[in-house]
């Protein structure tokens, strides 16, 4: 478990979380909320016991929830535990004299779309995972569907190495 400590907007209020997969939670809460999120401390070995004592400790500057004003005390705090830099996967794409950029974009959807599937995910928890809004993959099921190449990176991004879809028949 962590606990994470998320900021909303430029100096907004802080979140004290608890999360498996704080990565993964701060996705899904940026995919609602109107304001940018910032992870702004991490850690990473916190547990509930941890979080609770910190909601206590600054009880005073209690917005709402797990939510508090962003008090110089809390900042601090939150500051001497830095986040990490994400992981980055390497992705190795061979490209045959054959294959067009279309073929490889069609392979690389194709391969999404089957993990999606696999996973049982509908678009918005596919969405979620990636960190993008919902209404960014709309057309995903369209044959004609053509995203940006930053989305299919994202959506690339969280789909295992050693997954292959299902060979068709």
């Amino acid at each position: 478990m962590a606990v994470y400590f998320l900021q909303a907007g430029e100096g907004g209020a802080v979140k004290i979380g608890l999360a498996k997969d704080a990565r993964r939670r701060v996705a899904l809460l940026k995919t609602g909320s109107p304001l940018p999120l910032t992870l702004i401390g991490l850690w990473a070995d916190g547990s509930a016991e941890d979080e609770q004592a910190l909601h206590r400790r600054f009880a005073g500057a209690r917005v709402r929830g797990e939510w508090f004003e962003p008090v110089g005390d809390l900042i601090d705090f939150a500051r001497r535990f830095p986040v990490p830099e994400p992981k980055r996967h390497c992705r190795v794409v061979a490209v045959l004299p054959s294959s067009s950029p279309r073929t490889l974009v069609d392979r690389c959807i194709a391969r999404i779309r089957a993990y999606a599937a696999h996973r049982g995910w509908s678009c918005n928890r596919l969405a979620a995972e990636a960190g993008i809004r919902e209404s960014t993959l709309r057309g995903i099921r369209r044959v004609d569907w053509n995203p940006h190449m930053a989305t299919l990176r994202k959506l690339e991004a969280i789909v295992p190495m050693g997954f292959s879809p299902p060979r068709q028949p």
